[in-house]
């Protein structure tokens, strides 16, 4: 009997998981990574370990807290002090929760490990692929990106084939009917609802200290207002800003080295063209600058319609879309497809 290590968090879509994998004929384990010290983690570890009992599994926790911290919440904190707009979860992934479950799994000798997340997985021309999973509204692959083959050729994704609604269903089939009205979090989890802002200042109270108001120049490079401070603005955000006068005013750059928001129209912030870095790819010799890729960049700013293009510098590149994307900001994940198959991505610069 082939042995999975499945992360649980004790909702329903990691709990369906290990069902349906022990109903497969795994032997599962569970395990859940305590990584913030908190009432939502703490209530995260209480449910599973209940979940874990009630499917008739072994449940263990994993204190990676450290390494959350030192990995994810802090880069997240001096992303936003000099104006980028981070994604957690996209680096926390590849970098802390899938790690941390692979390892976990290497100590207990299990071959596999598996999650609750809607996607899929695929062998292509000898290499191993994230896809996209068969729900479009719940699809999660786009966190994915920076997932290294080694950890892709171990994941087994029963979720990824069905559809939210179906998994709802088939909880409810298997008798855990009360985990369906849990409601779903869609925040950053080491928030735990508090505002970026202030937990940035609990976090880092002497560099807040530091944030001052500075001048909004407008396209010419004029004074024409003050803003707050770089860490409570992002790119595309129009509302937060003092000006002088009446005018269509959507941020458009932030430079923390001089304390300035300059805006613009906006039209200004639409896109055919941006720099990426921290390219990641499962194999760069499928990606030319003729290759047609799917671009995704989540946030404020909206996803570019028809391919986009990636010319690939070293670890840098410059992606080129046949539609504008708007709104394009420093820090955020820039993924990249070709069909449902997930091919890498970069992060988005300038």
């Amino acid at each position: 009997m082939e042995k999975v290590a499945v992360g649980m968090s004790g909702g329903i879509d990691s709990t369906l998981t290990a069902i349906k994998l022990k109903e497969s004929g795994f032997q599962v384990v569970g395990v859940t990574l305590w990584m913030v010290d908190g009432p939502k983690s703490a209530k995260a570890i209480e449910d599973a370990e209940l979940q874990a009992k009630r499917i008739g599994i072994e449940h263990h926790v994993v204190d990676c807290s450290e390494a959350f911290t030192e990995t994810i919440v802090r880069p997240f904190a001096e992303a936003y002090l000099k104006g980028e707009t981070p994604s957690p979860c996209a680096w926390c992934n590849p970098q802390v929760k899938w790690r941390q479950l692979a390892d976990f799994a290497d100590s207990i000798g299990a071959r596999y490990i598996a999650s609750g997340h809607y996607v899929q997985t695929a062998e292509h021309n000898g290499h191993y692929y994230v896809l996209k999973g068969e729900d479009s509204k719940k699809d999660q692959s786009y966190y994915l990106w920076m997932l290294p083959e080694s950890i892709i050729r171990r994941m087994v994704q029963p979720l990824g084939t069905i559809l939210k609604e179906q998994a709802k269903q088939e909880i409810r089939d298997r008798h855990f009917d009360d985990l369906v009205p849990n409601h779903e979090s869609m925040s950053v989890c080491f928030l735990e609802g508090m505002d970026y802002r202030h937990f940035i200042a609990q976090l880092m109270p002497e560099r807040m200290a530091e944030v001052r108001p500075g001048e909004v120049l407008d396209e010419a490079g004029n004074a024409i207002g003050r803003h707050s401070g770089i860490p409570f603005y992002t790119i595309g955000q129009k509302r937060g800003l003092e000006l002088t006068t009446e005018r269509e005013a959507y941020i458009q750059s932030m430079d923390s080295a001089s304390n300035t928001i300059t805006i613009g129209k906006k039209a200004d912030l639409l896109r055919s063209e941006f720099r990426v870095r921290e390219v990641h790819l499962i194999r760069k010799e499928e990606i030319t600058p003729t290759t047609p890729l799917e671009v995704k960049v989540r946030g404020l700013g909206l996803n570019p319609e028809g391919y986009g293009y990636l010319t690939i510098e070293g670890d840098a590149g410059t992606v080129t879309l046949d539609n504008p994307a708007w709104a394009i900001s420093p820090g955020q994940p820039v993924v990249f497809y070709i069909g449902d198959r997930l091919v890498g991505g970069a992060m988005a610069v300038s």
